[in-house]
């Protein structure tokens, strides 16, 4: 059989894969009773500003569950608001509803039977300067938004943009030290060799609830695990990627499974069957399966528990299927990959949340990558293998009148070679970029957050200290870099946190914000950044003073605190 054979052979078997998953669903979803969802569950913006609304109402209600997995689903907070980004400003949408600056571009919708189309445009026009570089900087994002419901059961959303753009120097510098990858987003081109950037991107979900239950929802797009700024479990600071994710819910119990197809770009890439090597050849890919247990144990201790498994796509015989042992959603992941004699990269994680006032929430975490118990308690040698993280913090929600706060205090400390692997083909990792915490590992972190909302107003303010051991040789590796296989260690043991080079961060946010749109999340910005980030012993620092001004389409948090 030729190679032309064996390719279709090896992608009809993801279609038959896939398929077979998904039409038993279906039958399922089909079979499932008729409860009244009106209108439809869609998942809520991932924003600092709509969280702040959602969390602070789970929390003073001790029989609630305290949401632990983003996005969120509108059903659980805002039964018959499901739509809007501007969520926690439902009562001005009712103020406003007669204006046209207030309303979407196109909504076509209809009573019986229940059905919502609604598309808006997307943007970002920014003007800036770097004071301390002296650089100037711009943003031009033009794009469009779709999305609606169907009955009760089924929502969708599609986003898609092209993006141009120039940072501020620690930014761009990140950018071509990564291969061009916009942290969040993908990887991006020089516009006509000069300083702006230039990529286009794509989201969607499609999202069907046929009971109080069952949840599926399949997509590009990004999921976020833990009550932290950061989640060193899995975050949503690292590029969209293919998914399919499924919830369940019984009693005190949530479970959330889903598979993902993710991009290796630090590999070979693979040439096109029958064409040269340098004929538009595609990046390899990568397979993800987590799975995640929360468990509500009294009204006060919510537990979660976290496994996941990364695995090649392709190996020396060429593309691999995601095995259907994988597609089980109540498997352990570990033994099956024992059984199947395989050698992705297995991860571990605990994530927990106390509530010990109506408003207040203590939250951690607890990763582990590997862990030799007898090397870290009784040798203590700092062994490369001992593969551990652990965050602590905790968060206050208030309300005064028409004013809602947010104070926030979190911890992070990961030790070297978490999320790396022996190959980035398996490593924890997506488009070059964590899925967990966009600085990687080997680091101490520290960081204080507020936000405040008083109606269309929005005001956040962060700071955040940290000391990150870097690399000093691109041929070695001390364990911060994810994309650097563990095998370039330059010895098994010595390790401790902050060690290479030690970089010491300082990186201060400012932001104020006015909602123009409710109905598409368009609002005005104000944003500065003062940052140091400076090498221990040395004299070499690098300082950022980013002031910019936007007009923005805000969906998605971009993240630039790394």
């Amino acid at each position: 059989m030729n190679s032309s054979c064996l390719f279709l052979k090896r992608k009809l078997n993801t279609f038959v894969v896939f398929s077979l998953w998904y039409n038993l669903l279906t039958i399922g979803i089909l079979c499932a009773q008729d409860w009244q969802l009106d209108p439809a569950p869609s998942p809520i913006p991932m924003l600092r500003y709509v969280e702040r609304r959602v969390l602070s109402q789970a929390l003073e209600n001790p029989e609630s569950f305290i949401p632990s997995v983003k996005p969120f689903r509108s059903d659980d907070f805002f039964r018959y608001q499901t739509l809007d980004s501007g969520l926690a400003l439902k009562h001005l949408q009712k103020k406003a509803k007669n204006l046209l600056w207030h309303r979407s571009l196109f909504n076509y919708h209809n009573n019986s039977p229940s059905w919502l189309i609604d598309v808006n445009p997307i943007v970002d026009f920014s003007a800036g300067k770097d004071i301390a570089a002296n650089r100037n900087t711009v943003t031009n994002l033009r794009g469009a938004q779709i999305r609606g419901y169907f009955g009760n059961k089924f929502s969708f959303e599609s986003n898609i943009f092209l993006y141009m753009g120039s940072f501020a120097s620690y930014y761009d510098q990140n950018l071509s030290n990564n291969l061009g990858v916009i942290p969040g987003w993908r990887n991006a081109d020089r516009f006509e060799g000069g300083p702006q950037w230039e990529f286009y991107q794509s989201t969607s979900t499609l999202s069907w609830a046929p009971n109080p239950w069952f949840h599926l929802q399949f997509g590009h797009n990004r999921n976020f695990v833990g009550f932290g700024h950061r989640s060193l479990i899995w975050s949503d600071a690292h590029s969209p990627y293919t998914n399919l994710r499924t919830q369940f819910r019984l009693g005190p119990l949530q479970y959330h499974y889903w598979i993902g197809i993710h991009q290796d770009l630090h590999s070979s890439k693979i040439p096109l069957l029958g064409q040269p090597s340098n004929f538009f050849p595609r990046c390899r890919q990568k397979y993800s399966a987590a799975g995640y247990l929360d468990w509500k144990i009294t009204k006060r201790l919510q537990v979660g528990f976290f496994n996941a498994i990364i695995s090649p796509a392709e190996d020396s015989g060429g593309a691999r299927v995601i095995d259907l042992n994988y597609l089980n959603p109540i498997v352990f992941l570990r033994p099956i990959e024992s059984i199947l004699g395989a050698h992705g990269n297995s991860f571990m994680a605990m994530n927990i949340g106390f509530r010990p006032a109506p408003r207040t929430l203590l939250y951690g975490q607890i990763i582990m990558d590997e862990f030799h118990y007898r090397k870290a308690l009784i040798s203590r040698n700092g062994e490369w293998e001992n593969k551990f993280g652990a965050q602590l913090g905790v968060k206050h929600f208030e309300k005064l009148g028409k004013v809602h706060s947010m104070f926030q205090l979190e911890g992070n400390v990961v030790r070297p070679f978490v999320y790396s692997h022996w190959s980035t083909s398996s490593n924890y990792g997506h488009m070059g970029q964590s899925f967990a915490h966009p600085m990687g590992a080997n680091f101490y972190e520290i960081l204080g957050l507020t936000d405040w909302g008083i109606g269309r107003w929005n005001f956040q303010a962060k700071s955040i200290y940290a000391l990150i051991g870097k690399d000093s040789s691109k041929n070695q590796s001390i364990g911060q870099n994810i994309n650097r296989p563990y095998g370039l260690r330059p010895q098994d043991d010595g390790y401790v946190i902050g060690g290479g080079r030690p970089w010491y961060l300082w990186h201060n946010e400012f932001l104020a914000g006015y909602m123009l749109n409710p109905k598409s999340g368009l609002r005005i910005e104000v944003r500065y950044i003062h940052r140091n980030e400076l090498l221990r012993d040395s004299s070499n620092s690098e300082r950022t003073r980013w002031l910019s001004i936007h007009l923005i389409t805000r969906l998605f948090e971009h993240y630039l605190d790394f």
